[in-house]
């Protein structure tokens, strides 16, 4: 019948993060034609990256909460400092 097998190199850059694989798929006579391997690394990697993605925007949200209340924090000693050092 014939050799349906290649060999294949993926790599995706992803937040910060490369992803690379290498392996030899055959052509699956399915819906789309894509071997399995290929679907589930993009979908692990895309997985993973999302996280990342997901902690940093958590970080930078954190971070600026706290400095929000700090800058609020400040602004009220000095308030407060004014007021009682008359």
């Amino acid at each position: 019948m014939g050799d349906h097998r290649a060999n294949i190199k993926l790599e995706m850059d992803f937040h910060d993060k490369k992803y690379k694989t290498e392996m030899y798929i055959n052509y699956c006579d399915d819906f789309n034609g894509v071997d399995q391997r290929v679907i589930t690394f993009f979908e692990e990697s895309y997985a993973d990256g999302m996280r990342r993605y997901n902690a940093a925007i958590d970080k930078y949200s954190q971070e600026k909460r706290l400095k929000n209340q700090e800058t609020e924090e400040k602004e009220l000693l000095a308030k407060l400092k004014s007021k009682y050092e008359k």
